[in-house]
């Protein structure tokens, strides 16, 4: 059995070669380190964009994780009040401790509890 090779085409006439071939003018359009700055500018529009679903949903997101964390045995108690003293007038941040009123957790006006076992009311 005899092989038959055909003749590759010029390079000057096959469309494919001159299109991907290094050698051509669009090849030299790019700069070093192009790559590399467009990379940081997709990483910065991810950290925008994530920055931002932080802040319109912390607040849900902090009472999901107390109630994980209470499931799981671990501290459902309130933040320590020495550390963040609560302004005059009542609760201003995200969390505040329940009061007890007639032996009963109860939360402020705007807050609730995120579990039964909660010792911490998040603001809603």
């Amino acid at each position: 059995m005899t092989l038959i090779h055909s003749p590759d085409p010029p390079m000057s006439t096959s469309l494919l070669a001159a299109f991907w071939h290094r050698d051509t003018p669009g090849w030299k359009l790019r700069a070093p380190g192009q790559g590399l700055v467009e990379y940081a500018l997709i990483l910065v529009l991810i950290a925008i964009v994530v920055i931002g679903g932080l802040t319109v949903l912390g607040d849900q997101l902090e009472g999901v994780y107390v109630e994980i964390s209470c499931a799981l045995g671990g501290s459902c108690s309130a933040p320590d009040p020495a550390a963040a003293p609560p302004a005059a007038g009542g609760p201003t941040g995200r969390t505040t401790p329940p009061i007890m009123v007639g032996g009963v957790k109860t939360c402020p006006a705007g807050y609730s509890l995120p579990s039964a076992s909660a010792n911490i009311c998040l603001r809603d």
